[in-house]
């Protein structure tokens, strides 16, 4: 690769995007101008909500008594008060007509303060209003205790509350927050605008064919774009970086009406800002570019990335719904670094925190660097208007079939840790929630690795139909292997009683309130997602290197440790073997679907109606073992030579 190649590559990406002036305004001007702003607006609507008037007029509908009256006169040295008398009807008449902002009725012991909620000046001035009344309660009651020959400060001191702040932000809890939210959606922004000007736009236009008619190096080329749209993108954050912390020094007044007690920034808070920029912008530039590559034109482009806009939105907002960074949260991307950004003003930071997010959050970065640096490798990808027809399951030339047996164990431990991870995390969340995390997973990267494989999704998890007549006789199969597979779990139970505590850690996953909502997280969902992926994806990859034998064992095998519960895992080892050998012997994945939902309705039913529940015991547990075997052996022996594939006879 040679630097001074890109460089220049570098250099007219850039300056072609800052010449714009929509660029320029958007990348340099606003990232300075933003915390400055909005400091200066929160400023605005304190000063509006905390107007208090010179003289402050309130009425009252009794006779205060004089003891009232030079308290009321010697409050304060900065207001004077006017105390209007009259009845209830004639306050209520010069409240609407605004010649009282504040009005006070007496009924028996209590003290109504009116006062209108649309009127600022009104609403500051019952504010002070209300303190007058409370202090005067105060010394009211300690001139009463001290007649009676009581010590009214010794019984105060006699009992303190103290509020000690533990892990809240020196700023308060709203300030940083927001801080957070615009500091991830400022580089976000950039990225977002870049990487479509400098892919797509230059696609589109046809410039992009032009560079690579020239000398240049795909490397070169792609190392280019990439540094324009991280330097970009780190340029606004650094940007944004200056404008927040020169705001928070030279806007102490403001900002201690916000809440802040404190502007003694570290130089660890700023290293934390100043290194967690650098890793967000790279993390976006990578996770951008190898997007907005596939679009055809701008409006594609923005359509595509339209939803991940929304994502960052919502990610960046977490801290404002009181979410705070741990160790669960760390491995999370973006997240991490949003809620570090918030994290960063604590009073308590978290090393472990902020070692696990960085280094997370690096890991993440090299991942999508190269998987840039295949894509754009991809002559398709670059010049072809069809550079997305393996995305679909239309027919067309793909570049492989399916993924390598190593390559979908990697993607099952994947989907496994960050099923489990997003478990942890929203630990305290809805059962229903609870249930969707780990097939939704499945399904996502599932789906991800496919397209990013080049995989036809259609031609390899096999969408295709299936003889009726051959799947009645392998239900045949299922239902004896199901029985075979129970039967044995009952067996173990019986033999190891302590195993019963894992039956009802599962029984307790099941345990849902509503029927329909059951049969779609517990039956639907899993059915399509573990088919998708056990069947579609590892079956396929293990038979084309291995043969269908060997596949359908391994796959049954992962698909029993999957379950991470060895009595269960038995049971879904067995009956993994049944269903690897319907999806070789019909060709499609649709007859495991719905066997596999079948199977899961059945639980849930039996949730809700125990009578429909099958528990044998004693003897009968081995008869049924016997005569399903038997039923499995017949199944199998009908279906190998009944029903014969054309290509074979």
């Amino acid at each position: 690769m040679r630097i001074k190649v890109v460089l220049a590559l570098l250099k007219k990406e850039f300056l072609n995007i800052i010449r714009d002036r929509k660029s320029f305004i958007t990348m340099i001007l606003l990232p300075l101008l933003m915390f400055p702003i909005l400091i200066g607006i929160m400023s605005l609507m304190i000063t509006m909500f905390s107007h208090v008037d010179d003289t402050i007029k309130f009425g009252v509908n009794y006779e205060v008594s004089d003891e009232f009256k030079n308290f009321v006169d010697n409050y304060s040295d900065i207001y004077k008060f006017e105390i209007v008398y009259e009845d209830d009807e004639t306050l209520k008449e010069m409240f609407d007509e605004e010649e009282l902002g504040i009005y006070i009725l007496k009924e028996d012991n209590e003290y109504l303060i009116h006062y209108d909620a649309n009127n600022t000046s009104s609403i500051a001035n019952s504010s002070i209003v209300q303190d007058i009344y409370e202090d005067y309660k105060q010394e009211y009651v300690a001139n009463v205790l001290e007649n009676q020959g009581v010590n009214y400060q010794e019984i105060l001191d006699s009992f303190k509350i103290t509020f000690v702040q533990e892990s809240i932000t020196e700023m308060g809890s709203l300030v940083p927050s927001m801080i957070s939210m615009v500091l991830t959606m400022m580089i976000s922004s950039v990225c977002f605008s870049v990487a479509i000007e400098i892919t797509t736009s230059e696609k589109e236009k046809g410039t992009l064919e032009t560079l690579l008619s020239l000398p240049i190096k795909k490397s070169e080329l792609i190392t280019s774009k990439y540094l324009t749209v991280f330097t970009l993108s780190a340029l606004s954050g650094f940007l944004t970086y200056i404008s927040l912390f020169g705001t928070l020094f030279f806007a102490k007044d403001t900002l201690a009406m916000l809440g802040v007690v404190s502007l003694d920034i570290s130089g660890k808070v700023l290293a934390i800002y100043f290194v967690s920029i650098i890793l967000l912008a790279l993390l976006f530039s990578g996770l951008l570019l190898s997007i907005t590559i596939f679009s055809k034109n701008l409006k594609e482009a923005q359509n595509t990335l339209y939803p991940l806009e929304l994502l960052v939105a919502f990610i960046s907002m977490l801290p404002m719904f009181g979410i705070t960074g741990s160790m669960k949260s760390a491995l999370i991307p973006f997240a991490n670094i949003a809620l570090l950004f918030n994290n960063a003003l604590s009073t308590n930071v978290d090393g472990l925190f902020v070692f696990l997010t960085f280094a997370s959050t690096i890991v993440y970065s090299v991942v999508l660097i190269f998987v840039v640096s295949k894509i754009y490798n991809q002559e398709d990808v670059l010049f072809s208007t069809n550079s997305l027809k393996y995305l679909s399951f239309k027919k067309g030339k793909v570049s492989r079939d399916c993924l390598s047996p190593l390559a979908s164990l990697v993607v099952g431990v994947i989907i496994y840790l960050l099923a489990t991870y997003f478990t942890l995390l929203f630990a305290t969340s809805s059962l229903y929630f609870l249930l969707a995390i780990m097939p939704i997973t499945i399904l996502f990267v599932s789906i991800f690795v496919c397209l990013l494989s080049q995989i036809n999704i259609k031609k390899s998890i096999k969408f295709n139909g299936f003889s009726v007549k051959r799947f009645i006789c392998l239900i045949f199969l299922f239902l004896g292997t199901y029985i075979i597979s129970n039967t044995i779990t009952n067996i173990i139970v019986s033999m190891f009683p302590s195993t019963l505590e894992q039956f009802s850690q599962v029984s307790d996953m099941l345990n849902v309130d509503n029927l329909w909502l059951g049969i779609l997280l517990i039956a639907i969902l899993p059915a399509i997602a573990e088919e998708f992926f056990f069947r579609g994806i590892v079956l396929t990859s293990f038979k084309k290197k291995y043969g269908a034998v060997i596949a359908i064992i391994a796959s049954a095998l992962i698909f029993g440790i999957y379950h991470m519960n060895w009595v269960q895992g038995i049971n879904a080892f067995i009956v993994g073997l049944a269903l690897g050998y319907i999806y070789v012997k019909t060709g499609s994945i649709y007859p495991t679907i719905i066997i596999h939902f079948i199977n899961n309705s059945y639980g849930v039913l039996c949730e809700f109606y125990p009578s429909l529940a099958f528990e044998p015991s004693g003897y009968v547990l081995y008869i049924l073992l016997i005569v399903s075997l038997i039923v499995v052996i017949a199944t199998l022996y009908i279906s190998e030579t009944k029903f014969i594939d054309k290509k074979t006879s």
